[in-house]
């Protein structure tokens, strides 16, 4: 899996990148726009990896939307990348997107920016292949 990542970071350049408010945006390899290069990085694992996902995905009942949504998994998974959580609103916001995703049965992957986050992907991926 290093050396999928290794391949994504090669693939693009900081040309491909715009600033944006807080951070950067820019295009991942799936082709899917994200909105912070760790958002890039986490989105060009799932692709090298063959990972289906989709980006932006709404909560059910909710206007709020998730990073990404993990397909083909028994039961619906979301993958959340927290990044700004010094900021209150959008701790507030992600209080919300967790209670949302408990009541409605979702599985939520958090990341954090301190978050071994490829670890969280990959075990979950073997976790729920066993």
């Amino acid at each position: 899996m290093a050396d999928a990542l290794s391949q994504a970071k090669n693939q693009q350049s900081p040309k491909d990148n715009i600033s944006a408010g807080f951070g950067f945006q820019g295009l991942a390899c799936s082709g899917h726009l994200c909105l912070s290069l760790p958002e890039k990085e986490i989105d060009n694992f799932l692709y090298l990896n063959g990972i289906s996902h989709d980006k932006e995905v709404f909560y059910p009942g909710s206007k709020m939307r998730t990073d990404w949504e993990l397909l083909n998994t028994e039961k619906r998974t979301f993958v959340e990348y927290f990044g700004l959580m010094s900021n209150k609103d959008y701790a507030e916001k992600t209080a919300i997107k967790k209670k949302l995703a408990e009541t409605n049965d979702i599985e939520l992957i958090d990341i954090y920016p301190k978050s071994d986050w490829k670890l969280l992907i990959s075990s979950f991926i073997v976790e729920k292949s066993s």
